[in-house]
């Protein structure tokens, strides 16, 4: 069984390093990160909005399996009309 992979060629990237912060009360295992104003606003001019329009209209998904990667994608809230 092989794994597929995301591969990113690190010349044609952009790196930004955020820290890693609790979120809710004590024993809380969430964990948040924050996520560059760049990204979002390209996002939110893919998608014909403002930010604060496309961070009302839109979530997070992360897609990950095992612990070799992540992959970040935002997809339309269902909640939202």
């Amino acid at each position: 069984m092989t794994k597929d992979k995301i591969v990113i060629d690190p010349t044609k990237t952009f790196m930004k390093s955020y820290r890693l912060r609790k979120a809710g009360g004590t024993g809380s295992k969430t964990i948040e990160v924050s996520v560059p104003p760049q990204l979002i606003e390209r996002e939110a001019r893919k998608n014909d909005m403002t930010v604060d329009e496309f961070i009302e209209n839109f979530e997070a998904v992360f897609l990950f399996n095992g612990l070799d990667g992540t992959f970040l994608k935002f997809q339309r809230r269902e909640d939202v009309e």
